[in-house]
């Protein structure tokens, strides 16, 4: 019996150490409260290329703390299912469209903050409560995030990317903001932001979304449901959007399908149809 059990732990020991190998071999890092106080608190601070991983929320101490900081080239951050947190309430004072959003204390602190040209991903899970933004990086790829009551913008891209599958509400000022040309923001959901739900100020593809506004400049819009107003400026196209607001459009910008506005059906040619029950 005392031979069998010997034989019992050597095979469970095995099985540690190979499980313990596995997981080092996969080369991705955990990050976690714990860890980022035993590594002297925050920001936290990314400076070497590789896949790191949320394994616990994060709560940063003030609002004008950064919660991770991205200085590596090729880096992904899976918040994998987690959170990072900070103390900003904001409070929306119209339940209807862009309305009025108030938030407090103030702030400069940001939860993904990746300056590296190179491209950089952030995924899966929640930013809410940082003092300025959500996620700010230079250029890359922003996926399945909920940006959440942040004292300034949700998402912001300096350059292009793409923008997806996330949920950006009651953030201060605009909820997804694209700086550069050539992004892609597709199947969002951007309403409770007072400043534009959604603006690509360089042009690029925006298609999918659900939003109290678009505004974009040399950009394709397509298939989006707009609550409040679809502001266009030079060489922009719109098709296939429901818009129970107004259309503002600069001369270049013109309708390159049906939309459904305020009820009616208006295509580029032929004027509008009356009563139509979509696009």
């Amino acid at each position: 019996m005392r031979q069998f059990f010997r034989h019992q732990i050597a095979a469970w020991a095995l099985t540690a150490a190979l499980a313990l190998t596995l997981q080092a071999a996969d080369g991705v890092i955990e990050i976690n409260q714990a860890i980022v106080e035993a590594n002297g608190g925050f920001p936290y601070v990314i400076s070497e290329p590789g896949s790191y991983t949320l394994s616990g929320n994060l709560t940063v101490p003030d609002e004008n703390t950064n919660a991770i900081e991205v200085e590596a080239p090729d880096v992904t951050v899976d918040l994998n299912g987690f959170a990072i947190i900070g103390p900003v309430k904001c409070l929306s004072f119209n339940t209807r469209g862009n309305g009025t959003v108030s938030c407090s204390p103030e702030g400069t602190g940001i939860g993904v903050l990746a300056s590296s040209a190179f491209p950089t991903v952030v995924r899966n899970g929640t930013v809410r409560g940082m003092g300025s933004a959500g996620v700010v990086i230079t250029f890359g790829h922003v996926e399945g995030v909920r940006a959440l009551e942040n004292g300034n913008r949700g998402i912001f891209f300096e350059q292009s990317g793409v923008i997806r599958n996330c949920l950006v509400e009651l953030n201060g000022e605009v909820g997804i903001f694209v700086l550069d040309a050539g992004a892609v923001v597709e199947h969002n959901i951007a309403r409770f932001n007072p400043e534009g739900g959604i603006i690509l100020a360089g042009g690029g593809v925006v298609r999918g979304n659900a939003s109290d506004s678009i505004f974009a400049t040399n950009s394709v819009v397509l298939e989006n449901w707009i609550e409040n107003e679809l502001n266009l400026q030079d060489s922009s196209g719109y098709a296939g959007n429901v818009i129970d607001g107004v259309v503002t459009a600069g001369q270049q910008s013109q309708p390159i399908g049906c939309n459904l506005i305020g009820g009616t059906l208006v295509c580029p040619e032929g004027g509008a149809v009356q009563g139509a029950s979509g696009p």
